[in-house]
């Protein structure tokens, strides 16, 4: 490979993890509103949408690589699941303090290159 290609395929994967960042902050910026929907859902007792929303934050949370999210919303999909009142709200705390500690982390770590208002923006 001569250098010009080196070059190229540096700035290509730059590219590609500069996306994935923007992704995954797109995506974390949306969860407490996911959240919210599944708190108003679960104390209105309607336990299928909870579920439903619970199960989609586990997969793509998984699929973003945050496992505690993940493993956090398959609570709450078992807790919908089993129409369980006394615990949904302690788990519906818990996976917005992972949230918000992700995001907390996200903001730390994102490049220099994504501009601040993106988040706002997009969130």
């Amino acid at each position: 490979m001569t250098n010009r290609e080196d070059t190229y395929e540096s700035e290509s994967v730059k590219e590609h993890r500069r996306k994935w960042v923007k992704l995954k902050a797109k995506y974390l910026y949306a969860l407490p509103e996911e959240i919210a929907h599944i708190e108003l859902s679960l104390s209105k007792k309607d336990y299928a949408p909870a579920k439903k929303c619970a199960h989609r934050i586990k997969g793509t949370s998984a699929t973003f690589g945050f496992g505690e999210i993940s493993r956090s919303a398959a609570r709450l999909e078992q807790l919908a699941a089993s129409h369980c009142e006394q615990e949904y709200s302690g788990a519906v705390n818990e996976i917005m303090r992972l949230v918000e500690h992700e995001i907390r982390l996200l903001d730390f770590q994102r490049s220099p290159d994504l501009d601040r208002n993106e988040r706002d923006a997009n969130g």
